[in-house]
């Protein structure tokens, strides 16, 4: 009785959810995909975005190319703010020549 009353209620979730995105997965497809796994915030990362690419039934293969080259794409905006990002603060320092 339990699970399919869970069942029921996960299945709903998914098909308004579905309903509610699919057009905007459908317009921006994998490039989103990797957009979205690209921007290096909190939610936004691998795991993240293979759940949505299993959650709006993308393609395997194409899924793992998007999501992997959004990590790569993270890894390096975090690489760059990391090495240059520290070099920005020295404008707030005041150095005595």
């Amino acid at each position: 009785m339990k699970v399919r009353l869970y069942r029921k209620t996960f299945d709903y979730f998914l098909e308004s959810t579905r309903r509610k995105v699919g057009p905007k997965i459908e317009k921006y497809g994998y490039l989103g995909l990797t957009l979205f796994v690209a921007v290096p915030l909190p939610v936004t990362g691998a795991y993240t975005g293979t759940l949505g690419a299993w959650f709006f039934k993308m393609k395997k293969r194409k899924s793992f190319f998007a999501v992997l080259f959004g990590v790569v794409i993270a890894g390096l905006i975090v690489s760059v703010v990391s090495v240059f990002g520290i070099q920005i603060f020295d404008i707030f320092i005041k150095r005595n020549l």
